[in-house]
């Protein structure tokens, strides 16, 4: 993506003008299904670049930042259906489906371009269903979510734990960490 100017064992942010051609956010780094299905996976040079508006919010006065570094540190968006297949509403296949990850709620994509997210209430108001018939009820402040960047605001207490996991057994990811320092 931004070879030329990618710094070892840091995580890169290149950060676009709020009036430049690229709206949103975009990651590379760790490929979470790769590094499950064919460890020790080849480490990448980790880089995320955000910028622009999205819905007229700046990404840059957004989680966006936190949502691409999520990517980084292996976490999949909670309406992923690609990898490893849908997950139900009931969460009966959430160990495996979706973003394997059980304490975020199953998602169809409220992305934030369907207005499918009542934004001052930060409320999903769809009606699509599961497979099952199920309603969805997708977490609109959940960080991994396409959401309204008005609404999004933390991660699950899986999702920090599987990117603290990552960060414990990577050798390369634990070059990034920086021991705890107490300041005055």
């Amino acid at each position: 993506m931004f070879k030329s100017f990618i710094t070892p064992n840091a995580i890169d942010i290149f950060i676009q003008p709020e009036t430049g051609p690229y709206n949103e956010g975009i990651a590379q780094g760790y490929i979470f299904p790769l590094y499950f299905l064919f460890p020790p996976l080849t480490y990448f040079n980790d880089a995320v670049l955000i910028g622009g508006k999205i819905k007229g919010v700046t990404c840059l006065d957004s989680y966006l930042l936190s949502h691409e570094i999520g990517h980084v540190l292996g976490l999949f968006h909670t309406f992923e259906s690609t990898a490893f297949g849908v997950e139900y509403v009931n969460g009966s296949n959430c160990s495996f489906t979706g973003d394997i990850i059980c304490d975020t709620k199953a998602s169809q994509n409220i992305n934030w371009d369907l207005n499918l997210v009542d934004d001052g209430l930060c409320q999903y108001i769809g009606s699509d269903t599961d497979v099952n018939g199920d309603l969805y009820d997708p977490d609109p402040k959940n960080i991994m979510e396409y959401s309204s960047l008005n609404c999004t605001e933390y991660f699950t207490s899986e999702q920090g734990a599987r990117m603290r996991g990552l960060l414990a057994s990577e050798p390369d990811l634990q070059k990034l960490v920086v021991p705890d320092v107490s300041f005055p």
